[in-house]
């Protein structure tokens, strides 16, 4: 199921969302005795893997235009 999911576009994110939702939902019928298992415990580790995008440090033009818009704000930076 989540290759298949993979296969039509859906994120790695949306896939896991996915899994949390059904895997809770056998969990309560577990609980219930509606099921034998969990099946969804197995699957997990067939879930993608989540991709973080490098930090980046922003540019000292990003900087000055940060600083400059916070100027009117109540969380701008303090002066030293």
């Amino acid at each position: 199921m989540y290759g298949t999911a993979k296969a039509k576009g859906l994120s790695a994110k949306t896939i896991r969302h996915i899994h949390g939702l059904l895997h809770a939902a056998l969990q309560w019928a577990l609980e219930r005795n509606m099921v034998a298992r969990n099946v969804a415990t197995i699957a997990a580790r067939d879930l993608p893997k989540l991709r973080k995008p490098p930090a980046r440090a922003l540019t000292a033009a990003e900087t000055k235009k940060l600083l400059a818009a916070s100027q009117d704000s109540p969380w701008r930076p303090s002066s030293p």
